[in-house]
């Protein structure tokens, strides 16, 4: 958690989960993105993804990205956990570690 002291006080947790997670698995990703590994996975488990992008802070956006968010809970575990990345960074650990934090979101509980 010392890695993520810096973000404390700039938008609560469950709001910053919802963005980086988008922004690491939607179709608009960033960089440090891995849309196309989270795209072969779901195939893998003949799912379609529902992550979509948050872009420019649209309110609709948010919802979207966090019913999304709800929806894949455990694959998203799944694909992090499992070593289906070659790399990390630090909003990959960032996602990693409030996906099993139980203070994210009222509805992102996994053990």
């Amino acid at each position: 958690m010392l890695n993520f002291q810096d973000t404390i006080g700039a938008a609560n947790a469950t709001s910053s989960f919802v963005r980086t997670a988008c922004d690491i698995l939607g179709p608009r990703g960033d960089e440090n993105g891995v849309r196309a590994e989270w795209i072969a996975f779901c195939s893998q488990r003949i799912i379609k993804s529902m992550v979509t992008s948050y872009h420019n802070n649209r309110f609709n956006n948010y919802f979207e990205g966090a019913a999304a968010l709800i929806h894949h809970k455990s694959d998203i575990v799944s694909f992090l956990k499992n070593g289906n990345l070659g790399h990390s960074n630090l909003k990959l650990e960032s996602v990693d570690v409030d996906a099993h934090d139980p203070c994210t979101g009222c509805c992102f509980n996994i053990s």
